[in-house]
């Protein structure tokens, strides 16, 4: 059984962040973006050994927090490692007193649309034109943009993650 981790993520992480962060998003951070979070956000890695496979950001307030990005390596998905990194993030964060999570989406992303709502998140509105479109052969008009979906899930007691998760580190 492959065994993975999911750990807190420090400015010592920044380059295999900005390295996997240009992998998977048409729009990475800068260096400079992701010491700002790792250094005021709650920013978790999942790792098999020595290698991030993904990450996950939480900008928290009180009793809410919103996840700024979450992503895994483009050859690992579909394997059920967004899963595990998501409800082990929910619950470090229920750990923590956040009672309500909230994310945008893409409207046009299907895939993480149907994620999110097999992990209990609940689409509770739109925002019109907040994320620019991304560049295509036939799309003549590169400047129009596209709607994001807003995502809510209240949190409850933490329950346990599944058994090829070690604990946050």
């Amino acid at each position: 059984m492959t065994t993975y981790c999911i750990a807190r993520l420090s400015a010592a992480h920044v380059a295999p962040l900005a390295d996997l962060d240009g992998e998977t998003n048409p729009h990475p951070w800068t260096g400079k973006q992701w010491l700002d979070s790792l250094s005021h956000h709650d920013c978790f890695g999942l790792w098999q050994g020595e290698q991030l496979l993904g990450f996950a950001v939480a900008m928290a307030t009180l009793d809410e927090a919103e996840i700024l990005l979450i992503a895994i390596h483009p050859e690992r998905q579909g394997q059920g490692l967004g899963r595990q990194l998501l409800l082990a993030v929910e619950r470090e964060l229920a750990n923590e007193g956040v009672r309500q999570l909230f994310l945008e989406v893409r409207d046009s992303n299907q895939s993480a649309r149907g994620f999110y709502q097999s992990l209990g998140w609940q689409e509770s509105g739109r925002r019109k034109n907040y994320y620019p479109c991304l560049p295509s052969s036939s799309d003549s008009q590169s400047s129009l943009r596209e709607d994001a979906i807003l995502c809510s899930k209240a949190l409850t007691i933490p329950s346990a993650l599944p058994q090829d998760v070690q604990e946050l580190a």
